[in-house]
């Protein structure tokens, strides 16, 4: 359904939650910026807000509905922009983003490539999807909604790229070994 192999998943609870570990587990440097789209869910940006204020980050919101998604990107990325946040499917719009498109633009961005963490919970069981050819970092995604799946299962795939940054957000004895 994901176009991935089982090793780049992870099970988590919900989209937050995938969200979160790729937020809390990434190596930030104070002054690094984060850009997020005018359409992300009230639980992501509280948790990149509360990353910024630990960590003396910043970020800024690129407006994304009803406009050239690819263009508003490029417009405001930044320097020391790090890091994207968008969803695939806007949810309050239903706009369609063209992620391999914006994914390669974050990604040839000077002076430092820009990692892309996307909220999948309005595609994954909607759209034909293959997360490699899309070439995000981070797509985290819920079980419940168009999967009809149990409340309280969600997904995070994390690219081979990205894992080789990413640190664990939780730590326990399973994580001994």
């Amino acid at each position: 359904e994901l176009g991935v192999g089982a090793d780049s998943l992870s099970l988590t609870e919900d989209v937050t939650v995938g969200c979160n570990i790729a937020l809390w587990g990434l190596p930030w440097r104070p002054g690094d910026h984060i850009l997020l789209s005018d359409s992300e869910h009230p639980g992501v940006v509280a948790a990149v807000q509360e990353l910024c204020r630990r960590y003396q980050l910043h970020y800024t919101i690129c407006p994304l509905q009803g406009g050239d998604g690819l263009a508003a990107i490029a417009a405001h990325l930044q320097p020391r922009t790090r890091l994207l946040v968008i969803s695939h499917v806007l949810w309050n719009t239903g706009q369609v983003l063209p992620l391999a498109a914006i994914a390669d633009l974050c990604h040839q961005h000077h002076p430092q490539p820009v990692w892309v963490l996307v909220d999948g919970a309005q595609t994954v069981g909607m759209l034909p999807l293959n997360l490699e050819q899309l070439g995000v970092d981070f797509y985290a995604f819920t079980g419940h909604k168009w999967w009809c799946g149990p409340a309280g299962l969600g997904g995070l795939y994390v690219s081979p790229a990205a894992l080789a940054d990413l640190r664990p957000t939780f730590i326990g004895w399973r994580g001994i070994t």
